[in-house]
């Protein structure tokens, strides 16, 4: 959601500043840290026209989440820990934006049963967004690989798109969500 309000932004923005019929003039980007601004909520409260920046950072927040073991059907507790985090933001002299990102981490599987297997792996993420006053895209990548201590791994590839229009930036003109799950030996 905080990725729509940054499409009403650029669109308030292109209005504001007399943008028409999709006719931009181009200026040569100047490089920045504060691209796009964010409140302490994390909602998109300003962008910078004519202005790119590149975030990185080792580690992160780690997060936790119920999981379940798709080789035994055990449940427990899956563990991602961020290891390294980079993004990359571009805006136009227009108040067009793209941005693009990359987390790569480490993951964990513990079982609520002690004696199930648990597991260890890796794993990354990657999306990249384009934002203009006629529309907004965004597309993810999710990709994992678990080993887990009875022998057998699980792998995890997900693909994901999703497109508004500036008119309705709540319901997708095209979406699409293609996850899957392997269970190996």
């Amino acid at each position: 959601m905080k990725r729509l309000a940054l499409l009403g932004l650029v669109v308030g923005f292109s209005a504001a500043a007399g943008v028409a019929g999709g006719v931009h003039r181009a200026v040569a980007a100047e490089t920045h840290t504060d691209c796009i601004q964010f409140d302490s909520s994390g909602n998109v409260i300003g962008i910078t026209p004519s202005c790119t920046m590149t975030i990185s950072q080792r580690g992160g927040d780690s997060q936790s989440f119920p999981g379940v073991d798709p080789c035994t059907g055990d449940t427990g507790t899956l563990t991602a820990s961020v290891t390294h985090q980079i993004y990359h933001i571009n805006v136009d002299g227009g108040g067009e934006a793209w941005d693009t990102g990359t987390v790569n981490g480490a993951l964990t599987f513990t079982p609520d049963d002690a004696s199930a297997p648990s597991g260890a792996g890796v794993y990354a993420n990657w999306f990249g967004d384009s934002f203009n006053e006629r529309n907004m895209e965004q597309t993810f990548t999710f990709a994992a690989h678990l080993a887990l201590s009875n022998g057998q791994s699980v792998t995890v590839h997900e693909v994901g798109h999703v497109t508004f229009a500036a008119t309705d930036p709540i319901t997708p003109v095209v979406a699409f969500d293609k996850p899957s799950m392997t269970c190996n030996g």
